[in-house]
């Protein structure tokens, strides 16, 4: 019987405020507390609590049968914690229940891979921490936020004791991987590769837009297509974003999933498993080699612009300085601002307001900006190291 692991994603950056050249010296002051309060507060009331309303209703009316997996990025956590505490203890008694399973990543959901290996390690042991604490769960499950993976990475993630790890499918020489097996690296024996479903993904992408209620032929004829499959298990990553708040969207994807996970349910050929109840059943494997390229990245970055590589040295540039200086505030600082929604406003000719889907900004501003807000942050830590 085919398996489906859903995997939410939640995440919310920092917004950075604008820094002008007459501030360079002084101590960073870059969180935009006002522009955070409002967004936090729109993506809870937009996305995220319609969402876990109708999760928890799933989980009721299936009698525990739906289960899945769920990426809370610790930046979201904190966010939510500082400015609405009462959601927060709402967020720590959800990931509680004994359907969720949480998935570990980079505590400041960034592509930190790129930037050091020892900083990745240090931002995947903060977020298996903090959710720790949040929920007395010590997940063995981990997903890099853009699912994109390489050995360097899973050596570290192998190394602290994780079962799985969640992942697109790398490029491969002979012939398509397939994403409907548990896939093994033979140098990390312990640790097993989850591959995303992308068909399936694509029309979860896609589907929920067609019409404002989902057509229900429409459903029968994805879950039919899924009990026929020989594919064992198949995987699909749904994001809970600050980038997607339009109540009418949220509204249409959040019925699509719904009456999705009704119509599997109903159909009796169909079951929703946790990664983790996936990984320990004796499902074929099959052996996949990662990359050792530590720059094999996602497809975001191949086309990379070179105002985004300049933001990316410079970025880099100060890790030992800011670590050496020993202030965990400027330390903070400077992790917020490896968030990958910052530097993936520096790929599109344009950038659009997330509330009024306007042009906000060129691409040349934004590259100015958190070039200033980086440079605030170095001639502060070299004027008083």
């Amino acid at each position: 019987m085919p398996a489906i692991c859903f995997y939410f994603k939640a995440h919310c950056p920092y917004s950075i405020k604008k820094t002008s050249f007459f501030e360079f010296g002084q101590y960073p002051d870059l969180i935009d507390d006002e522009q955070n309060s409002r967004n936090i507060s729109n993506l809870l009331k937009h996305n995220l609590r319609p969402s876990l309303e109708v999760l928890e209703d799933l989980i009721a009316s299936s009698g525990g049968s739906f289960r899945f997996s769920m990426n809370v990025s610790g930046t979201l956590l904190d966010l939510v914690q500082y400015y609405l505490p009462s959601d927060y203890q709402s967020l720590s008694l959800f990931l509680k229940a004994k359907e969720i399973e949480p998935v570990i990543s980079p505590y400041f959901s960034s592509a930190v891979n790129l930037l050091s290996f020892n900083e990745f390690l240090v931002q995947v042991r903060l977020h298996r921490e903090k959710i720790y604490t949040l929920t007395g769960i010590k997940s063995g499950l981990f997903s890099n936020p853009d699912l994109t993976s390489n050995a360097g990475m899973a050596d570290m993630i192998h190394k602290q004791q994780f079962r799985g790890m969640i992942m697109r499918a790398p490029a491969v020489k002979n012939g398509k991987i397939s994403s409907g097996y548990i896939h093994r690296d033979q140098k990390f024996k312990n640790l097993k590769l989850i591959l995303v479903n992308e068909k399936f993904l694509e029309i979860f992408l896609k589907a929920p837009f067609r019409k404002k209620n989902p057509d229900r032929q429409f459903l029968k004829k994805i879950v039919h297509e899924i009990s026929r499959s020989r594919t064992l298990l198949i995987l699909i990553p749904i994001d809970v974003h600050i980038a997607d708040i339009q109540p009418e969207s949220t509204a249409r994807k959040l019925n699509f999933i719904k009456y999705f996970v009704e119509e599997a349910m109903d159909s009796g050929n169909i079951e929703f498993r946790k990664p983790s109840e996936v990984l320990t059943t004796n499902d074929p494997s099959v052996n996949l080699e990662l990359s050792d390229k530590k720059d094999q990245i996602g497809s975001s970055y191949k086309n990379d612009t070179v105002l985004r590589k300049e933001a990316i040295r410079f970025l880099c540039s100060l890790e030992d300085k800011i670590k050496k200086a020993g202030d965990r505030e400027l330390l903070y600082l400077w992790r917020i601002m490896q968030s990958t929604e910052h530097l993936d406003k520096m790929l599109l000719p344009e950038n659009y307001d997330f509330f009024t889907g306007f042009p906000a900004y060129s691409m040349h501003e934004v590259y100015l900006e958190y070039m200033n807000a980086l440079s605030c942050l170095d001639i502060y830590t070299r004027k008083n190291s």
